[in-house]
C-alpha cells in the first residue's frame, strides 16, 4: 500500500478511491442486508419494506457513502417511500412507521400521559446491523481500493 502511495500523485489516489466507493457501497449493503436476514427477527406483512430500509448514500464530491436505516415518508404526490413499514394493522388503517431505524438503534421505555398511564413498551434488544457491517467492510474496501490503484496505475503505464 505504501509503495502504490509513493507512486500515484494525490489527484490519481483521489481518483482511483473515488471510482470504486459505488462498488463497495453496494456490497456493504448486500453485506448488512445479510446480517439483518440472519438476525431472526420475526416481521408481520412484507418484509422488503424493511429491506429497503438498507439504503445507500453516495456523497456527490466523491468523498465517501453512508449506509443507513432511516426509513424515507412519502412526498406530496405519494411516492419516493422507503423503508416505511405499516406498523399495527394491515389495510389502510396503520400507521407507517420506519420501524427498523427503531429495530436498530433500540427504544427506551415510555409512559402515555392520561389516566391509564399505558407502557408502549421498549425494544431492550437492538439488531446493532450496521456496526457489525462496518467490521466487516473495512478489509473489503482496503482490498478493493489497493487493486483500483494498481489498475490506474497500469492503465497511465
Amino acid at each position: 500500500m505504501e509503495a502504490l502511495t509513493r507512486q500515484l500523485n494525490p489527484a490519481g489516489i483521489r481518483q482511483s478511491v473515488r471510482s470504486d466507493f459505488p462498488s463497495v457501497s453496494e456490497q456493504a449493503r448486500q453485506i448488512a442486508l445479510g446480517k439483518l436476514r440472519s438476525s431472526g427477527v420475526d416481521v408481520k406483512g412484507d418484509r422488503s419494506d424493511w429491506e429497503s430500509s438498507l439504503r445507500v448514500h453516495l456523497y456527490s464530491g466523491g468523498g465517501g457513502f453512508m449506509l443507513t436505516t432511516a426509513g424515507r415518508p412519502a412526498g406530496r404526490n405519494g411516492e419516493g417511500e422507503k423503508g416505511m413499514h405499516r406498523n399495527r394493522f394491515f389495510g389502510k388503517t396503520g400507521r407507517k412507521l420506519p420501524v427498523l431505524h427503531f429495530q436498530e438503534a433500540g427504544t427506551t421505555d415510555r409512559r402515555m400521559r392520561g389516566w391509564t398511564k399505558q407502557s408502549t413498551g421498549r425494544i431492550s434488544h437492538p439488531l446493532n446491523v450496521l456496526p457489525a457491517t462496518e467490521a466487516s467492510i473495512v478489509q473489503l474496501a482496503e482490498r478493493l481500493v489497493v487493486q483500483s490503484a494498481e489498475n490506474f496505475l497500469s492503465n497511465i503505464n
